[in-house]
């Protein structure tokens, strides 16, 4: 008799009685309260979820790599985007073996800072935009389509950035990937693209309907890069993400970043 069933109609799984013996789960439940253990379970399923469904992505991306077939005009821009990952994979694999020094981040954020006047009017393209005009990449998507509406399980999952300005905060986050070239790997990257996605999120949110004027946009992503670069200095080091977390949406429909160990969402 299977452990685990679906309830087809109501879209939810039904687990029957079952028990395990492994010493890290019994520890970590032996620690918490009776209370919280039914809460914990099912926010670990959850967990588990996501981890596999990141591998599962991984597949799935290079059997889309491998078909020729010609995709409809509102997929084929979404298609591109979903590429940026592969983009974003192979840059990460080609960095620089001496990666630049805190010194020079801030330099090169200064520098980027004086560029964002231009970058706002659609005067600047990142050469990775010429086959990627919009990010996509760890659990990150920026788009200027508002109509478009996540189909699957790892759509879904990503933080989505929907701003008239897609194109500007593309390359704006791409020019900070160049910045941070060597420091950036497949341990913290989530978090990295994560926290700067983050930001823009949160600015969007206080600013609607949106501005014709990019650059404020522009400045509160970078300002989050600032905030890397000081860690940086601080640590020696962008640690690997040590917290698994969550992308979830808030009671207005507002996407988070959440902690899944704390429940508290992430800066």
């Amino acid at each position: 008799m299977p452990i685990l069933r679906l309830d087809q109609q109501r879209k939810r799984i039904k687990v029957a009685e079952f028990e395990i013996e492994n010493p890290i789960v019994f520890e970590f439940f032996d620690s918490r309260s009776e209370a919280d253990r039914d809460e914990l379970l099912k926010r670990a399923i959850h967990i588990g979820m996501l981890a596999l469904a990141e591998d599962l992505l991984e597949f799935y991306q290079g059997m889309r790599c491998g078909n020729n077939s010609k995709p409809s005009r509102r997929k084929s821009k979404h298609s591109q985007s979903r590429n940026r990952k592969q983009s974003e994979d192979e840059m990460n694999k080609n960095q620089d073996p001496d990666p630049p020094s805190p010194d020079a981040i801030e330099s090169r954020l200064i520098e980027l800072g004086t560029l964002l006047p231009q970058a706002a009017s659609g005067a600047l393209r990142h050469r990775e935009q010429s086959s990627n005009p919009e990010w996509r990449g760890a659990d990150v998507q920026v788009t200027s389509d508002f109509e478009w509406e996540p189909s699957g399980f790892f759509d879904a999952h990503d933080l989505l950035v929907r701003t008239r300005h897609a194109e500007a905060v593309t390359w704006l986050i791409l020019e900070i990937h160049d910045a941070f070239s060597g420091w950036i790997d497949y341990a913290n990257k989530c978090e990295f693209y994560g926290a700067l996605a983050q930001a823009a999120l949160k600015h969007l949110a206080k600013h609607q309907p949106e501005p014709d004027d990019a650059v404020p946009l522009l400045k509160a992503v970078l300002k989050r890069a600032f905030r890397w670069q000081q860690t940086l200095r601080k640590d020696g080091k962008i640690a690997d993400q040590a917290i698994v977390v969550i992308h979830e949406r808030d009671a207005e429909g507002h996407q988070r970043r959440t902690d899944a160990a704390s429940g508290e969402e992430c800066d």
